[in-house]
């Protein structure tokens, strides 16, 4: 039986779903970084090894890892100072064991902290001839008022998975920019504008190696037109043909076997938002019969 090392949190419930599931086809050795002193680490020049006081791994019994974007231990009895040293040194640990490991990888995290990069994703997307809705990432007021002034632009974050309220909002339930609000600090902090395109659907595309899994995704707005009152329907698709070429080519660049994009599609155009390398797919699955999981641990395991 192969031995999947899965570098997670206590909370990860899509761990707990492939564990129940597939426990019988691999060993997965959890390590649920916010519980680190759970466990024991020892490193030197032979290897490492990591011991749940359980079970027991070292860098020879381990086929592959997947590594699902940790959250830290509880460092609030330390001092600031302490906090941000423990917390560098438990990713400089983990990052070295993971981006040192030759075999199968989901996925290294200097291979996700690339991919998470929206200018980097922009130019991706643009190099592989992906529309897009029309964008700005700015600290000058003028050219923010400039590019704002006549379309609906929502505010975005920077980093992947991040978007929603902020400062430039109007209120918690929009991203759409407001010029009624304070721009004090834009100078100092860019901010990523994104054009507001009316949408016939979105689609999220989940890749795993060349397959695809792809939901389409209605929404039906209530008759107050609340965000709190939006349905969300989902079913499953094909991507076009084009479409699904470029985002494997996207991915080859980044040297990456698992992502999700984001489109929005208008009159047949397929417009990029995201890209995710680390996508929340289970109720996907769930919903529309995915066996994305089953796709995800024959990679690990082959």
């Amino acid at each position: 039986m192969k031995t999947v090392l899965v570098i997670t949190s206590s909370q990860d419930s899509i761990m707990d779903y492939i564990v129940a599931i597939y426990s019988k086809k691999c060993f997965f050795f959890r390590l649920d970084l916010d519980r680190m002193c759970d466990y024991s680490f020892q490193l030197n020049g032979n290897g490492w090894s990591i011991d749940n006081y359980r079970e027991f791994i070292t860098d020879k019994t381990v086929n592959a890892i997947y590594y699902r974007k940790p959250s830290f231990p509880d460092f609030r009895k330390y001092d600031g100072f302490c906090q941000d040293l423990m917390k560098k040194d438990i990713e400089v640990l983990i990052r070295g064991i993971t981006d040192a490991f030759d075999g199968n990888c989901l996925s290294k995290p200097y291979i996700i902290e690339k991919a998470e990069n929206k200018i980097y994703q922009m130019y991706l997307a643009e190099k592989y001839e992906m529309a897009m809705p029309d964008c700005l990432i700015a600290n000058n007021r003028r050219c923010i008022e400039r590019f704002c002034i006549n379309k609906k632009s929502a505010v975005k974050s920077l980093v992947v998975g991040r978007d929603g309220f902020s400062k430039y909002t109007k209120e918690q339930t929009s991203n759409f920019f407001n010029y009624n609000n304070c721009l004090d600090g834009l100078e100092v902090s860019p901010v990523y504008f994104q054009e507001y395109i009316e949408k016939d659907y979105m689609v999220t595309a989940n890749f795993i190696g060349k397959k695809a899994y792809v939901a389409r995704i209605d929404i039906e707005v209530g008759s107050n037109k609340k965000v709190n009152e939006q349905k969300w329907r989902y079913s499953n698709m094909y991507l076009p043909k084009k479409v699904g070429e470029r985002c494997l080519n996207f991915m080859k660049e980044l040297g990456i076997e698992f992502g999700a994009f984001d489109f929005i599609v208008k009159n047949g155009t397929y417009y990029f938002l995201e890209f995710k390398p680390d996508a929340q797919w289970l109720g996907f699955e769930n919903e529309l019969g995915w066996d994305l999981s089953a796709e995800l641990v024959e990679y690990l395991c082959s």
